[in-house]
């Protein structure tokens, strides 16, 4: 299990992770407060995050078929 995290003081920038992955797997899950968007081998997925009420959050489940690296960006607002 992975996890990306990070403590940036800039507003308005875009944080692009990119995950090799090197052990099978079928599921993504994400979640995020700011838009973000999933690319699993070059190719476009998913976005997020999934809408909520104020103060909650829910977690994105994305099916992946044994990926060779997944890509997340994220447009941060501070």
């Amino acid at each position: 299990m992975n996890y990306v995290w990070t403590d940036t003081n800039k507003t308005n920038c875009v944080l692009d992770f990119l995950l090799e992955i090197n052990k099978p797997c079928d599921t993504l899950k994400i979640s995020a407060v700011d838009f973000f968007q999933v690319f699993v081998d070059g190719k476009f997925v998913s976005f997020g995050p999934s809408r909520t009420g104020a103060g909650y959050s829910r977690v994105s489940v994305i099916p992946v078929n044994n990926p060779k690296n997944v890509r997340i960006r994220v447009n941060y607002y501070g």
